[in-house]
């Protein structure tokens, strides 16, 4: 017998019934503990089998594992949770509650997503981009304009300059004269109609479907890396790179009611998981370069070089256009 005192008459109670208490009890914190938890869903714009999804869902593992599964991340691939174009409204009425996008997208919103989101043709690498991202503030821009929507930019990273996925040789920017080309929405889209082609937008997952039904000829889809990752090269057999035109920020940008409600230590756990899928997302694009233009060789895939002439004919023509000039203006505004 166990006797419990406290009481006005002490009370007695047997082995049995002690065990039965020490099992409520457990059976309470576990409850109180996965009460404790939180689940933010979290959309991406990357294919199931991209290795880029690869790393976002690494940085949710993280996550769990910082908070011993106290703040659990799902991340699902496009359209998972809710279509590519309709994250940036969903994340703003939390839910889901973040999202890993391209800042272009919502170039409908506010003109600043588009010209951050893809600035065509200002820098001949990332290095130099991001320079002027951090160095001069310039991301200060987009911190700004997301902040008024209620969200928060949490990370960007920078993609390699883009490649285009061409049936037809790349020899120059006349190549792109009367051709059908995908593409998103932003500066790009503006440029190629500069260039004489006939721009299409078509979401990133369509984009498979519209080179094998031929709806296109051209695809400025994404980097040298991910074109081959995502199997576009199979019957259009030339491409060009270095690339020239494009170098997408991609970002991870969480609703600021969500984050507000998150504790400190999850909040930690977030930045520093967050890190590491920016570190870890420049070692995968260095790492992946020569291995993927080898690999295109193998298949006889045409990897078009320009020469620093034709780069300066592009140049010429985007100076003349007024992009440059109308980017920095609204930048300055």
């Amino acid at each position: 017998m166990i006797v419990i005192k406290g009481f006005k008459n002490e009370q007695f109670f047997s082995k049995k019934s002690s065990s039965g208490f020490i099992i409520i009890g457990l059976l309470c914190l576990t409850l109180s503990a996965q009460a404790e938890s939180v689940t933010w869903k979290v959309q991406s714009n990357k294919s199931a089998n991209s290795p880029r999804f690869a790393l976002e869902k690494a940085f949710a593992k993280e996550v769990g594992q910082l908070t011993n599964i106290r703040l659990i991340i799902e991340v699902r691939a496009a359209n998972g949770f809710v279509p590519i174009r309709s994250s940036f409204n969903a994340v703003r009425k939390d839910g889901p509650q973040a999202m890993f996008m391209n800042p272009m997208y919502w170039g409908g919103a506010d003109p600043v997503f588009y010209i951050l989101g893809d600035l065509a043709g200002a820098w001949h690498n990332a290095q130099k981009y991001e320079q002027w991202l951090e160095q001069e503030n310039g991301i200060h821009h987009l911190r700004n304009v997301y902040s008024k929507f209620g969200l928060k930019l949490m990370a960007y990273v920078i993609s390699p300059i883009e490649s285009f996925v061409s049936r037809v040789p790349l020899v120059g920017i006349d190549s792109f004269v009367g051709q059908t080309i995908r593409t998103a929405p932003g500066m790009s889209h503006d440029l190629l109609v500069l260039l004489g082609a006939h721009p299409r937008l078509i979401s990133l997952n369509q984009v498979k479907s519209a080179l094998r039904k031929k709806r296109v000829s051209i695809a400025d889809y994404s980097n040298i890396i991910a074109n081959f990752n995502d199997e576009l090269h199979e019957n259009n057999k030339h491409t060009n790179y270095p690339g020239f035109h494009s170098m997408p920020l991609n970002d991870f940008v969480v609703s600021q009611q969500a984050w507000e409600k998150l504790g400190e230590k999850h909040q930690r756990a977030v930045g520093i998981a967050i890190q590491h899928w920016s570190d870890d997302w420049r070692k995968y694009y260095l790492q992946s370069t020569a291995k993927t233009l080898k690999s295109l060789e193998e298949m006889d895939v045409a990897i078009h070089h320009w020469t620093s002439r034709r780069e300066r004919k592009y140049e010429k023509l985007l100076s003349r256009s007024g992009i440059a000039m109308r980017k920095k203006v609204t930048l300055q505004n």
